[in-house]
């Protein structure tokens, strides 16, 4: 089994960080690599060493 893509949660909205950490938790194949409230902070972050930070504009 591979290991899990690890996803770099990133949105200004407390609850969608929230919403999408708990849907990643619920899956096998993903899991959060960390949380981010805006795109400075998610930079930061790379260290955390996801494989997908998706985030809106």
């Amino acid at each position: 089994m591979n290991p899990p893509i690890r996803v770099l949660v990133v949105d200004d909205h407390a609850v969608i960080r929230d919403g999408i950490t708990a849907m990643l938790a619920s899956r096998a194949d993903l899991s959060a690599a960390g949380e981010a409230a805006d795109g400075p902070t998610a930079v930061r972050r790379r260290s955390e060493r996801p494989n997908y930070g998706p985030m809106s504009s």
